[in-house]
């Protein structure tokens, strides 16, 4: 599909052939939870969508995302991938500020007697 006032197209693009590199880059457990979730309903362009903010975010983010998606049956309420993205998005940026606090919480702790 062509935008009509600048031209871009989205079906230059191998999408199948760019997923597949992105999944190599994933673990297999982040790979697994994805596609329990996900992959196997949506299209090239979604999935490349997916994968890319994936492999951009750490593996520990994605798998808590995962979590958060399944215990709280995200999908059964009619959310869709790009609500999940959100959620990826939302916990990266919270992630380095939850490291600090624990670390700020536990270096507080008084020393152990044993």
């Amino acid at each position: 599909m062509r935008c009509p006032a600048c031209g871009w197209s989205n079906t230059l693009k191998n999408y199948p052939k760019k997923n597949l590199q992105l999944k190599k880059k994933l673990s297999d457990e982040v790979l697994e939870g994805l596609n329990r979730n996900f992959l196997t309903e949506l299209n090239d362009l979604t999935s490349y969508t997916l994968l890319k903010k994936c492999t951009d975010t750490k593996e520990e983010v994605i798998k808590y995302a995962i979590t958060i998606w399944e215990r709280r049956k995200l999908k059964e309420k009619g959310y869709d991938v790009y609500y999940f993205i959100g959620i990826l998005r939302n916990e990266s940026k919270r992630y380095d500020e939850k490291r600090k606090q624990e670390s700020k919480r536990l270096d507080s702790l008084p020393p152990s007697l044993t």
